[in-house]
């Protein structure tokens, strides 16, 4: 027995889905607090499948506030294309790392946070830097991978499950950019209605164009491996 809290960051992406339904199945050991974290612009599929898992588990939605409203500070933490590079990212830990820290922190125990990286992402693992708050990563530990996840959910779960990203993230490849203006028409406006909203900072479209307008091919494989830490998209 231990008297660290287990809780599980749901990301509710592929990997942290088949976590969660791992604790469900007994397999692995059942977590005592489950978390996701609500950016308010999560794709409209991502809640859907939120409200599924609820009937399985308990989970508690923790959040910053809408990520979108930064566009009028004078910093926003989206990491925005410009001038051949890309800005400071920090809404990870803003909006997704530091409200699930500031929920947990309120059961007054010491943590062991799973984060659902796959054995082909170990580069995203990384330590939590806080004494109270250990980072431990299940899919590491069994040796799975994204494929692995994907396998189980197909036996286990009958619903697709959607990338959990920001509708506007700059990250997306272009062959998900190409996704979501012809098959969810209503995050693709929300997307382009935040790029415009946001020009001061920058594009989401690495092409520094505007998105509504942007050459999209599907030769662009993305870059989620650089995602700074390991929070979204699982």
């Amino acid at each position: 027995m231990s008297d660290r809290l287990r809780a599980l960051s749901l990301g509710a992406g592929i990997q942290s889905t088949a976590v969660l339904l791992l604790a469900y199945e007994r397999i692995i050991p059942p977590f005592d607090a489950i978390v996701f974290a609500d950016t308010g612009d999560e794709p409209a599929a991502v809640y859907e499948h939120v409200n599924r898992l609820h009937d399985i588990a308990e989970i508690a939605t923790v959040t910053a506030g809408r990520l979108a409203d930064t566009v009028h500070d004078s910093f926003m933490p989206v990491p925005m294309f410009l001038a051949g590079g890309m800005g400071r990212r920090q809404c990870t830990y803003q909006f997704k790392l530091r409200p699930i820290r500031q929920h947990l922190r309120t059961f007054g125990q010491d943590v062991d946070l799973s984060v659902c990286i796959s054995t082909d992402e170990i580069m995203r693992a990384k330590d939590s830097n806080v004494k109270w708050c250990r980072t431990v990563f299940p899919l590491i530990d069994l040796d799975w991978s994204r494929a692995d996840c994907e396998n189980y959910l197909a036996e286990r779960w009958p619903w697709p499950v959607p990338r959990s990203a920001c509708v506007y993230c700059p990250f997306k490849s272009n062959r998900e950019w190409l996704d979501m203006r012809e098959n969810h028409p209503d995050d693709w406006a929300q997307a382009v209605a935040f790029d415009e909203s946001a020009r001061a900072f920058g594009y989401v479209h690495r092409s520094e164009r505007p998105l509504s307008v942007a050459v999209l091919t599907e030769a662009d494989t993305g870059q989620m491996t650089l995602e700074c830490e390991g929070m979204c998209g699982v």
